[in-house]
């Protein structure tokens, strides 16, 4: 199936509670954040990329140096640490309405635009029987 709109949302904290500021760390000489974004610019298939975030930091950095990504103020009742990221990706969808979704984090700064494209041509060719695809990565150990 082709669907006509794939948007990307990466969902971005401005605190965490294990790894602080880890979205906006440097890696390589930019912060974490900018790496999946650039690579999710690349995704041909991918049509809108969406940053929810209630990061000042982010949110400045961002429409600096990605005018194509739109930024999603996160809201004040889903900011608390306690909030499930399902009720904030299910506030992500009703703001952008889409054919499918792709969400990945700013901790996947060495996924390749090729293995996002390959899971949603992946996805494609399954739909409808499957409707949602989750990558994971066997581990073997003795």
């Amino acid at each position: 199936m082709d669907f006509k709109t794939i948007t990307a949302l990466v969902p971005m904290r401005h605190h965490s509670q294990r790894v602080p500021g880890k979205n906006y760390r440097q890696l390589d000489g930019r912060p974490l954040y900018q790496h999946i974004l650039s690579t999710l610019l690349e995704v041909k298939e991918i049509t809108r990329v969406v940053v929810d975030t209630d990061s000042p930091e982010v949110i400045e950095g961002v429409q600096k140096n990605f005018p194509k990504v739109q930024v999603l103020d996160r809201p004040e009742h889903l900011r608390a640490d306690t909030i499930p990221m399902n009720e904030i990706l299910m506030y992500d969808v009703s703001q952008f309405p889409s054919d499918l979704y792709l969400q990945t984090h700013s901790t996947n700064p060495l996924v390749s635009p090729e293995t996002f494209s390959k899971a949603i041509q992946t996805l494609g060719s399954l739909y409808p029987s499957y409707d949602s695809l989750f990558a994971v990565t066997r581990l073997q150990s003795r």
